[in-house]
């Protein structure tokens, strides 16, 4: 399953990017300025599967949190046998689904945004 394993290497990078952003505190301008420093392009917009695989972990993040379909998104994107890598949530795709099936509950309004700068 390709499709799965790229999702799956994928997904680190993402809930990494997006914890990273969490703990940012700078101020907006020098936010801007450092973006600006570190824009860096990750993955080559020419290269089909690494798109396919970014848009994939985009729409899984869209249900998991925004549409709350955690287990339906989790079912669909990942394999089975998922290797999580945060100690907090369990190995498997099913347990990734539940645990954000569970911040859903516990945090209704939770809503993620993610900015997309893709160049084509």
């Amino acid at each position: 399953m390709r499709f799965n394993t790229g999702v799956r290497r994928a997904l680190p990078a993402v809930v990494l990017a997006m914890g990273a952003t969490g703990l940012a505190s700078l101020p907006v301008a020098q936010a801007h300025s450092a973006k600006a420093k570190a824009d860096i392009i990750l993955v080559d917009a020419r290269d089909k599967a690494a798109v396919r695989n970014i848009d994939n972990v985009l729409t899984l993040y869209q249900m998991m949190i925004n549409e709350n379909k955690a287990v339906e998104g989790t079912a669909k994107f990942l394999v089975p046998g998922y290797a999580q890598h945060n100690p907090l949530i369990a190995d498997g795709s099913a347990a990734l689904g539940k645990y954000f099936a569970g911040v859903k509950t516990t945090h209704p309004s939770a809503h993620v945004v993610v900015h997309n700068h893709r160049r084509r």
